[in-house]
């Protein structure tokens, strides 16, 4: 909380830039992080020591 209210000031500069383009494009990835994350199989990929990425 602390942290949140020491950066107001530029969090509130960053929000006032934000376009409607900006909003959609993240939202439009959230949808598909949403979407495609829980299709993808829960293993790792490679084999030792290369096995370190199991979305």
């Amino acid at each position: 909380m602390t942290v949140l209210l020491l950066l107001k000031l530029e969090l509130r500069r960053f929000a006032q830039r934000l376009t409607r383009e900006d909003v959609l494009a993240a939202l439009k990835l959230a949808v598909i992080t949403a979407v495609v994350l829980p299709l993808l199989p829960n293993r790792t990929f490679g084999s030792p020591p290369w096995d370190a990425f199991n979305p």
